[in-house]
């Protein structure tokens, strides 16, 4: 959802560009200002909430993650009060908010947001791959279902964006049931050995744009998404084919991660 937005947003500008009323630079730079301090916020409640939910349940893991999500925030504010580069406090304000969101899930007990990340991810790229694969089936009921599935999937990508962790697991598991569900009724194996041949691809392609586009995607966490990705190529040549698929989902996360991330600056 926020990568579709962040789509629309540069095709107006493109358009604008083309027709000779391009956004001014003023008008740029307030626009990131505003979006950097709409990020700021954003934080400060989750931030909030974490301190409130630690202080009713304390635990160990949770108060350091919350003292971590204070001390990046504090950062990250004080790089946007003096005027610091914008790109460099969003990814703070980010982190911060992701240890945030760390806090919450222990004390709740609930899924981390890594995990959420790749098991949309692995629904993705799966619903992806029976679309493909169920093109030529007549079956009217399975295009129903796979419609179904998109559908509980966006519920589920909302969820996560939300901070409703367990709602977004639960919707993402029920949207990849659809998609097998639709390949058994058209008698379409589900081979596992061709999902991750065909998600390494995918994330190939997802890596090499990210690498592309410039500096504003933040080369942490791409590295780390190249990293995981060698160990996908290595435990799919050595046959270990549902490992390779949740290593290069994974991996595909957090390149997703990335491009929400430049989205920001």
């Amino acid at each position: 959802m926020i990568r579709a937005m962040g789509l629309t947003i540069l095709g107006i500008t493109v358009a604008l560009g083309l027709a000779g009323v391009g956004p001014t630079p003023a008008f740029a730079q307030r626009d990131k200002a505003d979006r950097l301090s709409q990020a700021l916020a954003a934080t400060d409640q989750r931030i909030e909430m974490a301190a409130t939910q630690v202080h009713a349940a304390p635990h160990p893991e949770a108060e350091l993650a919350l003292a971590r999500a204070r001390g990046l925030q504090a950062q990250a504010r004080e790089l946007a009060v003096n005027g610091g580069p914008p790109r460099r406090a969003a990814n703070l304000t980010l982190r911060a908010r992701a240890q945030a969101e760390q806090a919450i899930a222990i004390v709740r007990g609930l899924p981390d947001a890594d995990r959420v990340a790749g098991q949309l991810e692995r629904t993705h790229a799966m619903l992806e791959q029976a679309r493909a694969r169920l093109a030529g089936c007549d079956e009217g009921s399975v295009r129903d279902l796979l419609r179904e599935a998109d559908d509980v999937q966006r519920r589920a990508e909302s969820a996560a964006g939300e901070g409703r962790p367990l709602a977004a697991l639960q919707l993402t598991f029920a949207a990849r049931e659809r998609g097998q569900e639709a390949l058994r009724r058209c008698r379409v194996k589900d081979d596992v050995s061709e999902r991750a041949g065909r998600a390494l691809q995918s994330t190939d392609t997802l890596l090499a744009r990210a690498r592309d586009g410039g500096s504003a995607t933040p080369p942490a966490l791409l590295e780390r998404a190249g990293s995981l990705q060698s160990q996908a190529r290595e435990a799919y040549h050595a046959g270990r084919y549902p490992l390779a698929l949740r290593l290069t989902t994974a991996a595909a996360a957090l390149v997703r991660r990335a491009a929400r991330l430049s989205d920001v600056h």
